[in-house]
Formats: C-alpha cells, structure tokens, sequence
C-alpha cells in the first residue's frame, strides 16, 4: 500500500495589513501605538465563564465553558475597530477612516510561479517500503 513520508509546503502566508494614512492619523491626534493598543484590545480571546456550574442545582447534568470569539479574521472586521472616541461629540473614529486595510502576503521578499502564473508547491515524499 502507498505510503506517504512527508510533505513539505512552499507557498505564501498571509496576514492583515494595515496601512494607515500620516494625513488622517494627524487630523484625529493619533499616532501608530494608538492603532496598535485597540487592535490588541479588541482582537482578543477570552473565556467568557461556564453554564451549569454551581449555584447552578446538583441535577444539571452538563457543565459547559462559553469562549467568546473576539479574534478578528476578516477585513470588514479590521475595518471596524475603534481607535478613538471623542466623548464631547460622540463621534467614533474606525481604522477604515485612518487606514487602508487588506489581506496580503505576510512577506514579499519571496514569489513561487509555474509556466508564468502564481503557484503554491508541495513536495510529497514517498515513505520508505511503499
């Protein structure tokens, strides 16, 4: 029966990038380490407790933890993260109005084509005896 051994991949990584405007980040007073401290504040995972747990009564047969999913993963989510309030007027200012953001490659120092067009290549190994 054929086997195999291991595969080795060799394709891009992606990431989210951000890439925030002098112009507007100006007009808003905020600075890079603003971006940064919302985007770790509110692209975070956390446990939001348990149901069933006590002072729950001793008949509930199943106890559950709850995880809250605040890990952002979709552009439209990077877009939408507060980087600043102004209390005076209420206004909410979103990376979308300082920043351009996008799904990209998380390094461009390396590119992998096939008769001319992008490509993503694996290399199966055969595992011994098969």
């Amino acid at each position: 029966m054929p086997g195999v051994g291991s595969i080795s991949r060799y394709t891009d990584d992606f990431s989210m990038r951000i890439w925030m405007n002098p112009e507007k980040m100006a007009s808003h007073s905020l600075t890079p380490q603003d971006v940064i401290t919302a985007l770790n504040a509110q692209n975070v995972q956390v446990a939001a407790g348990s149901a069933g747990v006590p002072p729950q009564q001793k008949t509930q047969t199943f106890e559950l933890g709850i995880l809250v999913n605040g890990r952002l993963s979709r552009v439209a989510d990077f877009e939408n993260v507060i980087v600043k309030t102004i209390p005076s007027t209420g206004e909410l200012v979103y990376l979308k109005d300082v920043a351009r953001v996008e799904l990209g490659k998380f390094t461009f120092s390396s590119n992998s084509f096939v008769d001319g067009s992008r490509a993503s290549c694996l290399l199966i190994y055969q595992a011994p005896g098969s």
